[in-house]
């Protein structure tokens, strides 16, 4: 072993600073009137909002789809062939397409406070028959994530190279197997957080 590659012992260049008491986290930083917001997120992976009952006395404080006026949706794009967009609401609206989706958000002059306010929050469902696999996603009948699309695929991409009849009609022996790939999402675990204080100096 040459000391590189996986499994060396190398010397860490960030901890200093947080032994120190040298670092400040997101969650350590207050500026004057400042509020934490928190979410109430579905339980239904698939399922109709017919009602939103927000807490006495939280006007102000609670926000769900219809309250942003002006907020644009999040669109995801992309060059690829066949690829279908889709607009992403930043809140809920008309229905939930997966556990977790924010339905309304809290403010609160504490995170605490914020989350408190959130939990006490009650939707009324209309449950909608969830897609839980890749195979009922692909399914004729499957129910649309999105109305607009006319099934559930995303994009498709193909790659043609070589006989692959040929090569299998020659092949010494022929192994057939159905595999399963679990979600993947490539992005950090760390989570990521912005803090922004005005100052007109």
């Amino acid at each position: 072993m040459d000391g590189k590659g996986i499994g060396a012992r190398l010397p860490r260049l960030e901890d200093e600073r947080y032994l120190r008491g040298l670092s400040q986290f997101v969650g350590d930083v207050a500026f004057p009137n400042m509020l934490h917001a928190a979410f109430f997120r579905s339980s239904y992976a698939h399922a109709n909002i017919v009602g939103i009952r927000v807490p006495i006395g939280s006007k102000g404080r609670v926000f769900a789809a219809d309250d942003l006026v002006g907020v644009a949706r999040i669109r995801s794009v992309a060059n690829l062939p066949g690829y279908k967009g889709s607009d992403w609401p930043t809140l809920a609206k008309g229905k939930v397409r997966h556990v977790g989706e924010p339905v309304a958000m809290t403010l609160g002059r504490t995170a605490g406070e914020a989350e408190d306010l959130a939990a006490a929050i009650e939707v009324e469902y209309e449950p909608l028959k969830p897609v839980v696999t890749m195979a009922q996603a692909v399914a004729p009948d499957a129910p649309l994530v999105h109305e607009h699309w006319t099934d559930n695929i995303l994009v498709e991409a193909k790659i043609d190279a070589g006989d692959f009849e040929a090569a299998r009609a020659a092949a010494v022996h022929v192994v057939s197997h159905r595999f399963r790939m679990n979600r993947q999402v490539p992005l950090t675990l760390e989570g990521r957080g912005t803090a922004a204080h005005y100052d007109g100096r």
